[in-house]
């Protein structure tokens, strides 16, 4: 349900990005995988750049199971560059 509810709002975002900009996702474990294969579909999978862990600590009570710790980012350009491409100035 979730997925479905945020593809129209990406299509939009995706229609309204600027050639040159970029799109940073925050999710949990929850919707990641999920997210990442709609995001593909929309902007293309050469169009992701990086998937950036968010890792926080959290102090609670001892428990019997592993602790959520970490969130996503994954961040995509709407157009394909190699990282380090720039355009280059005729300055004299």
């Amino acid at each position: 349900v979730y997925i479905e509810w945020m593809r129209p709002r990406v299509e939009e975002l995706y229609r309204v990005l600027k050639p040159t900009g970029s799109f940073y996702l925050h999710c949990d474990w929850h919707a990641n995988a999920h997210l990442r294969i709609m995001l593909d579909e929309i902007f293309g999978e050469k169009k992701f750049r990086n998937e950036i862990i968010w890792s926080y600590k959290r102090y609670t009570a001892a428990s019997k199971r592993f602790q959520r710790l970490h969130d996503t980012l994954l961040f995509y350009m709407k157009c394909f560059r190699p990282y380090g491409t720039q355009k280059k100035n005729n300055l004299l």
